[in-house]
């Protein structure tokens, strides 16, 4: 019998006014990152953030650092 082998949960709340998220959103106030299996169950998650810019390459790389 197959099942779930491995999960992770993340939880938080976040709310936006009317509006606000869609101007985020056009003043590229967000950086969106295609997810790799590896991201979501990496056993360094306090790394995530840093491989996922560097994986984004250009400016984002530079954040990473």
């Amino acid at each position: 019998m197959e099942g779930i082998r491995q999960a992770r949960a993340f939880g938080g709340y976040s709310g936006w006014g009317g509006g606000q998220l869609e101007g985020e959103i056009h003043s590229d106030a967000w950086i969106d990152a295609e997810p790799r299996v590896d991201d979501v169950f990496t056993d360094d998650p306090a790394g995530l953030w840093r491989r996922v810019l560097e994986r984004a390459g250009g400016s984002y790389r530079l954040m990473a650092t």
